[in-house]
């Protein structure tokens, strides 16, 4: 049997919320995980925007990516890092600058093709000058993934049609 209990802090008054203890019963041999025989990742989903200050003269773009990993080695749950790249100019040129490395969202996904995934995600924050011959650009991203238990060689995400 594995119990959890939440406490909530309200920052700014101090209030207290404790949540009731909600207890499962696990079944012992669904505690235990076979190593991944893939690695693989894939995009689930993200967003972007681009906010630009004539007054200023500057322009703010930010995005967030999250995705999921298979981490293939001795443990599904290795050290899964990573990062990414964008792009302003509907992918002519890419840039890692503002980018701020993947993150590991404390998410394990036992999926359906039963390899356990890593909740992740990468994102990018940058202020730039404003250039009026890149209004009308999409913003592009690519993200990669590596393994830095086993030291596997970085791959991008998949990210689909």
């Amino acid at each position: 049997i594995i119990c959890v209990k939440a406490l909530i802090v309200d920052t700014i008054s101090e209030d207290k919320l404790m949540l009731d203890e909600a207890c499962k019963t696990v079944d012992y041999d669904n505690m235990l995980m076979n190593t991944n025989t893939i690695q693989r990742s894939w995009y689930l989903h993200g967003n972007s925007t681009k906010e630009c200050s004539l007054e200023s003269s500057t322009c703010r773009t930010m995005a967030h990516v999250v995705l999921r990993a298979a981490a293939v080695g001795t443990d599904p749950m290795d050290t899964i890092k990573g990062g990414g790249e964008f792009s302003v100019d509907g992918g002519l040129t890419w840039t890692s600058v503002g980018g701020q490395g993947l993150m590991f969202e404390n998410q394990m996904v036992l999926h359906t093709d039963g390899q356990l995934y890593q909740g992740s995600n990468w994102g990018f924050d940058q202020v730039s000058p404003y250039r009026e011959e890149e209004d009308n650009h999409d913003i592009c991203w690519r993200v990669w993934v590596t393994n830095t238990n086993t030291g596997s060689r970085p791959q991008y995400v998949e990210m689909g049609d």
